[in-house]
């Protein structure tokens, strides 16, 4: 079957590069087109010939994108993957259930003051962020992925159990400030499931619009200075990969590295704990148990499962060594995974996470900003089964020859041309790709000219990329791409 698959992966490579290229051609076809027509009579001929050739290429292209769909569903054949098996068997395994947060209100609690506070880089124009969020959304659907949103999760969740309120209400009430614990529970306990889901997520001010007139309401307002927050906003819930990952059936839930994202994980322990349909198919594991301290973090953005036991973790601005040794110990006693590599990324807000630098786009290429691809130690963990904990070593600071010698394979990394390019496209985000499926992907739109990542990977000589590009426009600000915006349910291996 290996052999079979790996000749329909190479087929299906082949096309995708003729299509990219078929598509390159005909968008400067319709300009030229577009040109003569301007000309008018007097270019006539030259509008006629460009005119058929395009038309031409226009079914060339129909009839291409049929033959890579039916492939596609024969490859999926080929794989038999029970359907109904939820986890993520593979960072770049063929996606087909996805968590994404729809963003709301939470968005207009931002401001020039609290910016920095919130982890954003400006204010985003709303209308953009939901135009650029939709389409993203909708693109992922039309490729037969089924989109799944926090907050209807959530409402569904609290609203069939009551074990899942007393906890969402503890977990709020716990982080809060101590002169209003009491008082904040009361007022919480006499919301209804619809206020309590908003009011996790779009945060409580205190003011009398928010509070209300009740006794306790009244109290609250007296015990917290108006325009503090009684619940703080998450405007950065939209990062939902941030706040848990999935690793073949089991569920880590993360301990944030800022308080601004303090109830995100809150809010995924309680859907993955109580939703019904998550429940029956996925375990949420107690990684925090082999934590010694507690400076122990980490965030979705810097892990990426590769299957077959093998988890590549970013430790970095927001991931620190700490926990990524709690969370190998807990996996390999559950023998979930059999090693670790870890890359030391540079503390900053700029690589604030591993896929800010690096992403996989198949179970044989990465994204890698080049900048950082010769500076990053990298450290292979593995069980030390007599001392009963984890046993690190270092590899090495080159990316690229340190992991073909783990993965034992030749690897393919994308990048810009030049070094001021990736600069330019590592800080808006394209480097931060989605696998939706191998060399599949989809990343933030901007990178266009022939220099970008993102033509290096749809011109590719070998491992050319079908790539969708998401629109920026209010999604930038808040320093995230596309990978951070969505967090796979169901993953196939690859």
């Amino acid at each position: 079957m290996e052999v079979l698959l790996s000749e329909l992966n190479e087929k299906k490579r082949m096309m995708i590069y003729q299509l990219n290229a078929l598509v390159q051609q005909q968008q400067n076809l319709i300009s030229s087109v577009v040109h003569y027509g301007i000309l008018g009579p007097k270019d006539g001929d030259h509008f006629e010939t460009e005119y058929n050739i395009c038309n031409e290429h226009s079914l060339q292209i129909k009839c291409l994108e049929y033959d890579l769909k039916h492939l596609e569903d024969e490859i999926n054949n080929v794989t038999n993957v029970n359907v109904e098996q939820y986890g993520v068997r593979s960072e770049v395994g063929r996606l087909e259930i996805v968590l994404m947060h729809r963003p709301g209100s939470e968005l207009r609690r931002l401001t020039l003051e609290n910016l920095t506070t919130l982890l954003f880089d400006a204010l985003p124009n709303l209308n953009h962020t939901y135009i650029s969020h939709n389409l993203f959304a909708d693109y992922l659907r039309q490729q037969s992925i089924e989109v799944l949103y926090v907050s209807d999760i959530l409402r569904e969740t609290l609203r069939n159990s009551k074990l899942a309120i007393r906890e969402l209400i503890d977990g709020i009430v716990k982080k809060s400030l101590p002169q209003v614990k009491d008082h904040l529970q009361l007022w919480l306990e006499k919301r209804d499931v619809e206020q309590l889901a908003r009011d996790v997520i779009e945060g409580v001010q205190c003011n009398y619009n928010e509070i209300g007139q009740t006794d306790i309401g009244q109290i609250l307002l007296k015990l917290c200075p108006i325009g503090d927050y009684l619940v703080p906003p998450l405007p950065n819930l939209m990062f939902t990969r941030d706040s848990f990952s999935i690793i073949e059936d089991k569920v880590v839930i993360h301990k944030m590295a800022y308080a601004a994202r303090q109830n995100e994980p809150l809010i995924m322990s309680i859907i993955f704990k109580y939703y019904p349909r998550f429940v029956e198919h996925l375990e949420v594991i107690d990684w925090q148990k082999h934590v010694k301290n507690s400076e122990a973090t980490i965030e979705g953005g810097d892990l990426a499962y590769l299957g077959n036991g093998t988890l590549l973790i970013g430790c970095s601005e927001r991931t620190n060594d700490v926990a990524i040794d709690a969370l190998a110990k807990t996996m390999f006693d559950l023998g979930i995974l059999k090693r670790v590599i870890v890359v030391g990324i540079p503390k900053s807000r700029d690589y604030m996470h591993l896929d800010i630098v690096m992403s996989a786009v198949s179970s044989c290429a990465f994204t890698l900003h080049g900048r950082l691809a010769t500076i990053m130690e990298i450290f292979e963990v593995t069980p030390d089964v007599i001392n009963n904990s984890c046993r690190w070593t270092a590899k090495g600071k080159n990316v690229g020859d340190v992991l073909e010698n783990l993965l034992g394979k030749s690897l393919t990394f994308y990048d810009a041309k030049t070094e001021k390019v990736s600069i330019k496209d590592q800080t808006n985000c394209r480097h931060n790709v989605l696998a939706i499926d191998e060399y599949h992907i989809a990343t933030y739109s901007g990178g266009d000219d022939e220099s970008s990542i993102t033509s290096q990977m749809i011109g590719h000589p070998q491992f050319p990329c079908t790539v969708f590009s998401v629109p920026t426009a209010g999604l930038l600000e808040g320093a995230g791409g596309a990978h951070c915006l969505t967090n796979g349910i169901r993953r196939r291996s690859c």
